[in-house]
């Protein structure tokens, strides 16, 4: 760094959660934002309250007030990507992944990353539901993310060849990586 340049900002990430309780993709969300931590400031953001079963020591932690389809929470969060200066926003499960990435692109943030936890999951318990309303939005998200983030070969084949995502922004990280030092 020369001394006319100022410092750089540490980059702030936004990770968005349907909830702050027990499953799969809570975990995965909490080793995530602990191993972030050492190169970014990590916010954490819930779509909805529930029994918080903690593992976020020095994060921020927002719980939005609400139902979790509440699409008000688009502008709600959009207005907290803009006060909290975030960079990038990392979405987790279909309802987060829906409002955070619109949120984010109404409050221009630059970087916009979808983890797909579950693959076809949705499709199998609420087909109806999911061709007719998942499946248009996630086919619109092709369009609005850099990188779609799949727990498992499985995971990423579906997004490929079912949702057509762009195979230059997918990528693999199992979910036992994150338990790693």
């Amino acid at each position: 760094m020369t001394e006319d340049s100022a410092p750089q900002r540490t980059l702030r990430v936004l990770l968005v959660i349907d909830h702050l309780g027990s499953g799969g993709a809570q975990v995965v969300l909490r080793y995530l934002a602990a191993a972030l931590q050492k190169d970014f400031e990590i916010l954490v953001c819930a779509l909805r309250s529930s029994e918080y079963v903690g593992g976020l020591q020095g994060v921020k932690a927002i719980t939005l007030p609400g139902r979790k389809y509440d699409l008000r929470k688009i502008f709600s969060l959009a207005r907290l990507l803009k006060q909290e200066k975030i960079d990038i926003v990392h979405t987790h499960l279909f309802a987060s992944s829906v409002l955070g990435v619109l949120a984010a692109k109404f409050a221009n943030v630059s970087k916009i990353i979808c983890h797909d936890h579950s693959g076809r999951e949705l499709y199998d318990q609420y087909a109806l539901f999911a061709w007719l309303v998942a499946r248009p939005l996630q086919l619109i998200q092709n369009y609005l993310v850099d990188i779609f983030v799949c727990v498992s070969s499985e995971v990423h084949d579906f997004n490929l060849q079912n949702l057509k995502r762009p195979a230059n922004k997918l990528t693999i990280a199992r979910n036992w990586f994150l338990k790693q030092e």
